[in-house]
């Protein structure tokens, strides 16, 4: 594990995102935000290319993007320059427990899940010792009991440098699977009320009108994030996250009257406090 952490170990003199902007679409059931033939797309993702750096570290973007762009030309990606010091950036990530690793391997640690060897059974990776802060952070590791110090419930210690710069470097995460923790999320024109009532199918949302409204969840969900400029799929994306397929109570809605809140209830039919 510390062969990998060294060789993948960046250090970048300025911090550069890369937003990916996209929307849901009902015709594929997947994703695309470009109208404009392959050509004029082609063009658009070599400006991207364009405002990249030709040191080490650009080259790497520029590989992982046009590999994505092959697969699915009609994302559009957007170069952000933050114009922060990378080092700067890591050193305030460095502080005691402001970022941690689960200290073996519970079931938080969701991301290290894979099949044993030998027996095809599922199981928890340990954390790797790379992970775990010793010298990195003051107060980090107990010199006298040869541990690491335990925070939130005793199953967490500080991370390493090591973790911390690489799950924090963008091109660590350039791939169908992690690209869309860099989604854009303001609301844009490409989306629309029936994009959203299609990311809701499969729950009691999908068609349905909204308890007290003559408007469905994906009309409501649409004005409210049009309203607030943010991305109606993504709200309804985290609705779906957040409070799962099935309608029980918390799912039905709350109003407001004179100042109070009322829930939403079936009991004959009324709102019921």
């Amino acid at each position: 594990m510390l062969k990998l952490f060294k060789k993948k170990f960046v250090r970048l003199p300025v911090v550069l995102l890369l937003v990916l902007t996209m929307a849901l679409t009902v015709t594929t059931g997947w994703l695309g935000s470009v109208s404009t033939g392959a050509e004029e797309v082609d063009q658009e993702f070599q400006k991207v290319l364009d405002q990249l750096p030709d040191e080490e570290y650009g080259k790497a973007y520029k590989e992982k993007l046009t590999e994505l762009h092959k697969k699915h030309p009609n994302w559009t990606f957007e170069v952000v320059n933050t114009g922060l010091d990378w080092k700067y950036v890591i050193d305030n990530e460095m502080y005691l427990s402001r970022n941690i690793v689960p200290s073996t391997g519970y079931r938080m640690s969701r991301g290290w899940l894979d099949l044993k060897s030998g027996n095809s059974e599922w199981s928890w990776y340990e954390t790797p010792t790379a992970w775990k802060a010793t010298f990195d952070v003051d107060g980090a590791f107990d010199w006298g009991l040869n541990d690491w110090v335990l925070f939130d419930s005793k199953q967490w210690c500080q991370a390493s440098r090591a973790a911390v710069s690489y799950v924090m470097d963008p091109r660590n995460w350039l791939d169908e699977n992690y690209i869309f923790m860099f989604e854009k999320l303001n609301y844009t024109s490409s989306e629309s009320v029936e994009i959203v009532n299609y990311t809701l199918a499969g729950t009691f949302m999908y068609n349905t009108k909204c308890p007290g409204s003559n408007n469905t969840y994906a009309q409501v969900i649409y004005d409210a994030a049009k309203a607030s400029n943010i991305s109606a799929v993504h709200l309804a994306t985290r609705l779906r996250y957040e409070k799962g397929p099935s309608n029980d109570e918390l799912g039905k809605g709350v109003s407001t009257k004179d100042g109070g809140i009322t829930f939403y209830t079936n009991e004959g039919g009324k709102d019921g406090q």
